[in-house]
């Protein structure tokens, strides 16, 4: 497997990280978000963006540096704004989850809001609660490495004090086997995040800081 990444200073979801799909996780435009299911939560608001940092990456691969997780510098948002939002995930019909997407106006973050869309750029938040913190999932890369399945999965913890949120996104190699199906083997992103352990080593961070500036 070439290992080359050149993940760049984005993020990648995985909305459908349950039924091991093989993308990146975009599915589709969502549901009406007048009968979108609502998350039990304070959050959903939009929010001004303070700050959004990431650690290095190599200058001629865009591989992350390695052991460099705790030096960040400045990177250029997705947008001026977070819009924060309960959402339907096509993979999970009548389930409500948390999504965060950038936006460049309040106007168009409310119009995020309302149609509800799975997040195409952003985040996707399906564990937690307001008081310990959300976490969501995405796939950033994926391929196999020798007889085993290889997967560069981001683990994203969303933080609040106040009107603050802190979303930092770590970037974790998962090694772990491929399911068999007679002769098939498969690399399924669901069997890597079974295999997920916070205490992987982190490869590449990514951390926002934002306010909240307006509600829904």
């Amino acid at each position: 497997m070439n290992r080359s990444k050149h993940f760049g200073k984005i993020l990648f979801l995985g909305v459908c990280l349950t039924l091991g799909c093989t993308s990146s996780g975009v599915l589709g435009c969502g549901s009406d978000g007048s009968s979108t299911p609502k998350v039990d939560s304070s959050l959903p608001g939009i929010y001004t963006v303070d700050s959004y940092q990431a650690s290095p990456l190599d200058p001629e691969t865009g591989d992350p540096v390695p052991n460099s997780c705790n030096q960040l510098s400045d990177a250029p948002p997705f947008g001026d704004f977070l819009v924060i939002y309960s959402f339907e995930p096509n993979d999970a019909m009548g389930q409500a989850y948390l999504a965060g997407v950038f936006c460049s106006d309040v106007a168009i973050c409310r119009e995020i809001a309302d149609t509800a869309p799975d997040p195409a750029l952003g985040y996707s938040f399906r564990e937690g609660n307001d008081q310990d913190g959300w976490q969501g999932f995405g796939n950033a890369r994926q391929g196999s490495l020798g007889d085993q399945c290889l997967v560069d999965l981001q683990a994203h913890v969303l933080t609040s004090t106040g009107d603050s949120i802190n979303i930092t996104t770590d970037t974790v190699e998962v090694i772990f086997p491929p399911s068999l199906e007679g002769n098939d083997a498969t690399c399924r992103v669901a069997d890597a995040l079974a295999a997920y352990s916070p205490d992987l080593p982190c490869e590449q961070r990514l951390v926002l800081e934002a306010t909240r500036t307006a509600d829904l």
